[in-house]
């Protein structure tokens, strides 16, 4: 008959064994007491104060933001610390800029509206989905009072910008006129302030000719400025293909002249007692000095300075001027005697001049 062996499960106290065990104990105690307290603080409802900026944009070609485009907020997240933290890493990522669709609450008939900063929040970074509460702190703009604009397309000609030489000839610019969208309020300012018989035009890029020494004609690609005269646009194509052809003549030299700004006025005004009634009162009478960068060959540029009195720089008033109250801000045309016009260039991008027409005070009440 067999015989059974007998194992002895109990470990002497104290042995080497029995030390082993206990540490092993340990440390599986210790570990899984770790991972629950890690997991709970994960778990575990907080709060946290941020700031955000605000970016309202619109989707809908029609439908133009006009103010504000961007808006500051500070508010408080509470909920688990994983999600609280979860969206701030989101925040920075996105340089804690958070972007709202306009379009999802607005048509191109709308001209005002309020957008509540807290539902947009709620919106980003899955913050209402992680179950995120939000409240704004009282320093915050909340709700955002935003105005709209019906937006229009529009083609506009495309001007090649240049500056160190002068050019044989116009240049090839292809495509010759581009499509934009501009809010229709733009618009109408943008036109109001271009003088008579000039038609917008939209720059590429500026280009150094200076240091350009081929004298054939020369083809680049180059890009487009998405701005009218200082006005903002929206390109139908964000990023045209637009290929310049162009022949350096000679090179060009700058020089600084000083003119005074003029004013003209509508030929009735003489007639209808507008002057009678009205008298213009300029901001700041020193800015209707002003000196201005033209460019041109060196022999153009001499005959010009020698010439510099005939200079022509004016401002043309208008009926609305006549709105009591208001400055007005207007761009000041500059005109160059006839053979130097297109030899001579303005480097200035805008100059402008300011003033309102102030109602005369009657005899009895003058002091």
């Amino acid at each position: 008959m067999a015989s059974s062996r007998q194992y002895n499960l109990q470990v002497q106290r104290f042995s080497r064994a029995w030390w082993l065990g206990g540490i092993k104990t340990f440390i599986l105690v210790t570990i899984i007491t770790v991972l629950v307290w890690v997991f709970a603080d994960l778990e575990f409802t907080d709060e946290i104060k941020l700031s955000a900026t605000i970016r309202l944009k619109s989707s809908l070609k029609s439908l133009a933001v006009l103010a504000p485009k961007e808006a500051k907020v500070e508010f408080t997240l509470k909920g688990d610390q994983r999600s609280l933290q979860e969206f701030q890493r989101e925040l920075i990522a996105n340089n804690g800029i958070i972007e709202f669709d306009v379009a999802q609450e607005f048509s191109p008939q709308d001209k005002t509206g309020l957008i509540q900063v807290a539902d947009i929040i709620r919106s980003a970074g899955g913050a209402q989905k992680a179950g995120l509460t939000v409240s704004m702190e009282f320093n915050s703009t909340s709700p955002i009072e935003a105005t709209f604009d019906r937006r229009i397309r529009k083609d506009i000609d495309v001007e090649f910008a240049y500056s160190g030489a002068e050019l044989v000839g116009e240049p090839n610019i292809q495509p010759a006129t581009i499509g934009v969208f501009v809010a229709s309020t733009h618009w109408d300012a943008l036109m109001m302030n271009l003088p008579p018989g000039v038609k917008p035009t939209i720059k590429t890029a500026k280009l150094n000719l200076a240091d350009q020494t081929e004298r054939d004609p020369v083809t680049i690609d180059t890009t487009i400025v998405a701005k009218i005269d200082g006005t903002d646009v929206e390109l139908e194509n964000s990023d045209p293909d637009v290929k310049v052809t162009y022949q350096i003549g000679q090179p060009t030299i700058p020089a600084k002249l000083k003119v005074s700004v003029r004013v003209s006025s509508p030929p009735t005004w003489f007639n209808d007692d507008t002057w009678l009634i009205y008298k213009l009162d300029r901001k700041s009478p020193l800015e209707w000095r002003k000196e201005i960068t033209v460019v041109g060959t060196r022999k153009d540029i001499n005959q010009l300075i020698s010439r510099q009195a005939e200079i022509d720089a004016y401002i043309v008033l208008r009926p609305q001027d006549k709105k009591e109250g208001t400055w007005w801000q207007v761009p000041v045309t500059v005109r160059f005697p006839a053979d130097l016009q297109g030899k001579v260039k303005l480097l200035e991008e805008k100059l402008t001049v300011e003033y309102k027409l102030q109602r005369r005070l009657p005899p009895s009440e003058k002091p």
